[in-house]
């Protein structure tokens, strides 16, 4: 009993203090450092399956990828925590988490989910009567609709949040909401009322002494001063805060208040001042990666540049700052943005808000030659007509789709969804989905689908038009992208991790054995090798896939590529006492190809046969002059390949499940020899049964075919 207590304060302890490094490189702004921590932590609780810790550590690893701006993987870690959360059933984490979820979502400016989730965090406060949650939700949904402009809904979600600190005493809420109350005011330069409740903030947090949102609400001082004009006062308050932010080392802080002080200075052409805050503010940001603050800095050398005449430097600043503001929004995010004008152009050119305003001339040219499904519905999304596209490429007859319910033509499972966005696009007028389309073939087509609502002069709904576009190429693409950076992460952490715990032996045993030495050096030299193959391999693939490797054609007689290979390969077969059986032609017509590739193919398929082929085994190879080609055959007789992975042999790393993990290699041999022989327009495929051997083919063309 005494053991297992132990152990668990072991695990609290190691966990603990993980959490606390990470937790003070957090509060450095030194965001990357605590990543590291925070994911050492995580490893500790997933080991010993603490479920509460795991979600409490995702939370830290959600908000540390928020703070780098990386909002994709921020949302991803909150929702595994959230998840955790609601298995364990912890009410009042699951809110922390929601309140998260929707401050990512703030930041991405999709201020709808943002409002959703900090919704869904109030209400589950409000069911465990937790008064400081309910504060801090009611503040959180004043700043949304602070962000949207609506200050009379912030002003009254803020002021509740105010009554509820003051009640229980919370003087830490209570100067937050006297901020954004004062910041209400700021944005409606009403400047009296906002430096009246700063200062009351300012005031009710000297009692906390927390040095973080003093200097906080010092800089909110400052910027109320800058917009009455008075920059002596201004330039005071900043440098208050700067004091703080240095006392508690907060680098974020220190960057901003220097880029601050900086613009004032700028204000009075104190340039050379300036230039030196912006500088300092600069090194400060790049040292904590803060791309929010690079690109605030970056903008505001641009404008200094300007100012001095320096065209040229405020056009390269200018451009560093919007790169750096790109780089903040995720793919998924900037694709969104980028398809914001296209759906407007086809909204105005096909679905306008009359009939009457539609060129029936243009829609039906339009609606003809489409490569994307249109389908036209009535108000209760019964299909009214389809364009031939959608006949064409789903393999159905027009009357088959006449008079359905949109979503019966969809996979059942998705039909809840179907009735779920038909909601939203009640209310928004638009709604999208990605539904998977079965075709009468039994094929499956996903498709991204949009829809929007048509209506007449009185508001009614006219009918409804649907634009679906295929895209089960870009979701397969995106699979084999995620499958290939998985197998690179393995095949790279293997070597790595041995490398790096064989160098840790040698460096911590100092009095360690000259042959235990050697031994332990020669391993990290062969990982190194290996190491170094799995690169050069990729990048070989990689060019012969982009067609950047040149191909240099020539008549080559593959008899004696072969016979090259053959005798190059004895050493090893020697070994193993393998058998090699020629079954050549006496006579063999020459070949256009690039011999060296085809030799690395020929030498490939002899080093797998070798490799797979037991002692006293027998390896035969066959060369066959077919009509305008030329045929090579690689057998053995070794432990064979299962049926189910006959289609999958030639994929990047597939290794197929006879214990192969025991056999060296990259698993990007196979992959290679396809490409060079797709090069050469020849063709490379096998033939093989598990444990009895197997008979590797390939074809040449005997001239080149372009």
């Amino acid at each position: 009993m005494n053991m297992k207590k132990d152990k668990k304060d072991g695990f609290m302890e190691n966990l603990q203090l993980l959490n606390n490094i990470a937790d003070t490189y957090k509060r450095f702004s030194n965001f990357d450092k605590a990543l590291e921590f925070y994911q050492k932590s995580l490893a500790v609780a997933q080991n010993n399956n603490n479920k509460k810790e795991i979600a409490s550590v995702f939370n830290n690893i959600g908000i540390t990828f928020w703070n780098l701006s990386k909002y994709e993987k921020s949302l991803e870690s909150h929702q595994k925590s959230l998840q955790i959360f609601k298995e364990i059933k912890s009410k009042k984490n699951i809110a922390i988490t929601l309140n998260n979820i929707g401050n990512v979502y703030q930041s991405l400016s999709n201020y709808d989910k943002s409002l959703e989730f900090h919704l869904q965090s109030l209400n589950i406060y409000k069911d465990i009567n937790d008064q400081n949650g309910i504060a801090s939700s009611l503040n959180n949904i004043g700043i949304l609709y602070m962000k949207l402009i609506d200050f009379e809904n912030a002003l009254e979600f803020f002021r509740s949040s105010l009554d509820i600190c003051k009640s229980i005493n919370n003087l830490q809420g209570e100067a937050n909401a006297l901020n954004n109350i004062g910041a209400i005011f700021y944005n409606q330069k009403n400047y009296t009322k906002a430096l009246d409740k700063f200062k009351d903030s300012l005031k009710t947090l000297e009692k906390t002494g927390n040095k973080s949102s003093i200097a906080a609400t010092l800089n909110n001082i400052a910027d109320v001063y800058a917009g009455l004009g008075n920059n002596e006062k201004a330039l005071d308050n900043f440098q208050r805060a700067l004091k703080f932010e240095t006392e508690i080392n907060n680098k974020f802080g220190i960057a901003s208040c220097l880029k601050n002080i900086g613009i004032l200075l700028q204000n009075d052409q104190r340039f050379p001042e300036t230039t030196q805050h912006f500088e300092k503010s600069l090194h400060i940001a790049e040292e904590i990666n803060s791309k929010e603050l690079l690109q605030e800095i970056y903008s505001a050398l641009s404008e200094l540049n300007t100012v001095q005449e320096n065209f040229r430097e405020a056009l390269e600043n200018f451009k560093i700052s919007t790169k750096i503001k790109d780089e903040v929004f995720s793919e998924a995010e900037i694709y969104r943005l980028q398809n914001i004008d296209l759906k407007k152009e086809i909204d105005e050119r096909i679905i306008a808000e009359e009939a009457l305003r539609i060129s029936e001339e243009r829609f039906r040219s339009l609606f003809e030659i489409a490569s994307e499904f249109i389908i036209i519905m009535d108000s209760e999304y019964r299909i009214l007509q389809v364009n031939p596209e959608t006949i064409r490429k789903s393999g159905f007859e027009k009357k088959e789709f006449i008079g359905k319910k949109i979503y019966e033509i969809f996979h059942a499972k998705y039909h809840e969804l179907f009735l779920k966005e038909f909601e939203v696009l009640l209310k928004k007028n638009n709604a999208s989905l990605e539904a998977e389309f079965i075709c009468k073939d039994g094929s499956v087509l996903i498709m991204d689908c949009s829809f929007s609502v048509v209506y007449d002069k009185h508001k009614k709904i006219m009918f409804v038009v649907s634009f679906q576009r295929d895209i089960t190429q870009k979701k397969e693409i995106e699979k084999m992208k995620s499958d290939f950076v998985s197998h690179v992460s393995h095949e790279l952490r293997s070597p790595l991790a041995s490398i790096k715990g064989f160098t840790a032996t040698i460096l911590a045993d100092k009095n360690m054995k000259p042959k235990t030495r050697e031994d332990f050096l020669t391993i990290i030299d062969n990982e190194s090798d290996r190491l170094t193959r799995l690169i050069e391999n990729l990048l070989d693939i990689s060019k012969i896939e982009s067609g950047s490797v040149k191909m240099e054609f020539q008549l080559a007689n593959v008899l004696e590529m072969i016979n090259l290979a053959a005798s190059n390969i004895k050493p090893l077969t020697d070994k193993k006492k393998i058998k090699i059986e020629k079954n050549f032609p006496p006579i063999l017509s020459s070949v256009k190809c690039d011999p060296d590739k085809i030799y690395q193919v020929i030498m490939n398929l002899l080093s797998n046969a070798v490799k797979f082929t037991p002692p006293n085994g027998i390896i035969k190879l066959f060369i066959k002059d077919k009509n305008g080609e030329v045929e090579i055959q690689v057998s053995d007789n070794g432990v064979g390949i299962p049926e189910m992975s006959l289609d999958k042999i030639f994929h990047k790393f597939y290794r197929a499940g006879n214990s192969q993990d025991k056999i060296i290699g990259t698993g990007l041999g196979l992959s290679i020899a396809k490409e060079i022989i797709k090069s050469h327009r020849g063709k490379i495929w096998v033939e093989s049964e598990k444990n009895k051997g197997s008979d590797f083919y390939f074809t040449i063309p005997k001239k080149r075919v372009f």
